[in-house]
């Protein structure tokens, strides 16, 4: 595609799907869900409460503030997935046991997207 457009001297970006910039968003849990992620869990199941739109067009590599009363963790999460076991759910792939600075949260999205090849392509 990059190649046609070349040819064509058009301009074009092309990103994966769910793209964009990466976000940060909140999400409270429960005190089970927020345990196991805690100790180690690699998926966050979304409640029902949870605006699936928002969650399902996360761009690759977002910040999500995972709350459960006074306690937060920060997670890097994919867009949410269905599955017939989990539901609907947020694949972790790095989470910190506090609260992340906002440069620091920043250099760690772009590091993973830049990794996972989800910066765009010009």
């Amino acid at each position: 595609m990059r190649d046609a457009a070349g040819r064509r001297k058009l301009n074009v970006e092309i990103i994966e799907w769910p793209g964009g910039e990466p976000v940060s968003l909140r999400l409270e849990v429960s005190p089970d869900v927020f345990n196991k992620l805690a100790r180690g869990g690699k998926t966050i199941p979304l409640p029902p409460s949870a605006d699936l739109a928002i969650f399902a067009g996360l761009p690759w590599y977002c910040n999500v503030n995972v709350q459960c009363g006074p306690h937060e963790l920060d997670t890097l999460c994919a867009p949410a997935a269905y599955s017939a076991k989990a539901g609907w759910h947020l694949k972790v792939f790095a989470s910190a046991d506090a609260p992340v600075d906002s440069k620091v949260r920043a250099t760690r999205m772009l590091q993973y997207r830049r990794d996972g090849g989800y910066l765009a392509v010009r």
